[in-house]
């Protein structure tokens, strides 16, 4: 049971971060997120691990997992977020590559290392169903992901795409095309502190400490080689730089990482520019779609409106596709997950501040 099938073997923590960098870009659902750099600078290098699965000594799929151990203890855990990548380009989309990839997976943390393994892919697939068949059919308990998303389709033409918008956003978009700033695209990121600060601006008028995550964005950012590193474009009105907003340039599905105002950018209508202006990006570089990031319609409604306003008529409003979880180590398994709850309950009182600020 759990068993390789023929042909198949794996490597694991045996690549450099150069090396792992290049094999991203060989994914179609390779992403910001699992970068050596994000992995490294998010959590620490030392807590990193690489999986790499060959079939034939062909790669066909990798994984970046986050590892953690109790000292002189069988106690430890291996998480995996936005993966495992196994959608190479010009291929078929083949479960038993992911099959096998989780069979690597077990053997490698569960099996080996007594870890309790959780994977969120943070993905939405149109095949969820049998994704999910194959998770279960490896022994993977599995949960419902309670954060949702919105995606936008872009298969449509860019036309058909504006069209589908919502009457509102689309009308804001008409009145931003007509005021006087400049939309400065920068590549090589070099204005990155100009961007950390403007970010730090907009955290400081807000009082919002979920912002932190851009800001630790774009210090990821100027750690990735130039073809992983964010297209970052930035908005110039009434001669200063207001806005800047930044968007990952990998794999096949766009995801904004970076959106800041300073506190000049409220005349400006920015962030619709620089919305529209990603959407033309990735419809010009033939990603599929472009997922705008979680929503909570109760708790964060203006989001809400402002991400479906983007999306429109054809939007895709759903849930990512679970968690999975797997371990056969009693201990591991307290452990993390007490940990976790834990986490969680702190996560969501920071929240509840975070939210009573924002009524003063």
């Amino acid at each position: 049971m759990r068993q390789l099938d023929e042909g198949y073997t794996y490597q694991v923590d045996n690549i450099d971060k150069n090396a792992w960098h290049n094999l991203l870009g060989k994914f179609n659902d390779s992403s910001f997120y699992q970068t050596w750099s994000y992995g490294a600078i998010s959590w620490e290098k030392e807590s990193l691990s690489h999986l790499i699965l060959r079939k034939n000594d062909e790669i066909i799929s990798i994984a970046q997992l986050r590892t953690a151990k109790l000292p002189l203890m069988p106690i430890g855990f291996a998480y995996l977020s936005w993966g495992p990548i196994w959608r190479k380009k010009g291929g078929k989309n083949d479960y038993e590559i992911l099959r096998n990839m989780l069979r690597a997976l077990y053997s490698e943390y569960v099996k080996k290392r007594l870890y309790l393994l959780r994977i969120i892919p943070k993905q939405i697939h149109d095949n969820e169903d049998a994704i999910i068949g194959v998770y279960k059919d490896e022994g993977f308990s599995w949960l419902p992901d309670p954060q949702k998303t919105i995606y936008v389709d872009l298969t449509p033409s860019l036309d058909e795409i504006r069209k589908n918008m919502g009457s509102g956003w689309k009308k804001t978009l008409r009145r931003s095309m007509n005021i006087d700033m400049d939309l400065i695209e920068d590549d090589e990121a070099s204005l990155n502190d100009t961007a950390i600060s403007l970010v730090r601006e907009m955290k400081k008028r807000k009082g919002f400490a979920d912002f932190g995550s851009m800001e630790n964005n774009l210090i990821i950012n100027n750690d990735l080689p130039n073809e992983l590193k964010m297209k970052l474009v930035f908005c110039k009105f009434e001669n200063e730089l207001v806005a800047v907003f930044g968007w990952s340039k990998i794999g096949e599905t766009g995801i904004p990482l970076v959106s800041a105002t300073g506190n000049n950018a409220s005349k400006s209508l920015a962030p619709h520019r620089f919305y529209w202006k990603m959407i033309e990006y990735y419809k010009n570089n033939g990603f599929r779609k472009c997922d705008l990031g979680g929503i909570n319609k109760k708790n964060n409604p203006g989001g809400y409106q402002f991400k479906a306003g983007v999306a429109g008529a054809t939007r895709i409003e759903k849930n990512y596709i679970g968690q999975f979880d797997l371990c056969e180590n009693y201990f591991s398994s307290f452990c993390f997950k007490t940990g976790m709850s834990f986490r969680q309950h702190c996560r969501s009182l920071l929240a509840k501040v975070n939210r009573m600020k924002s009524y003063r």
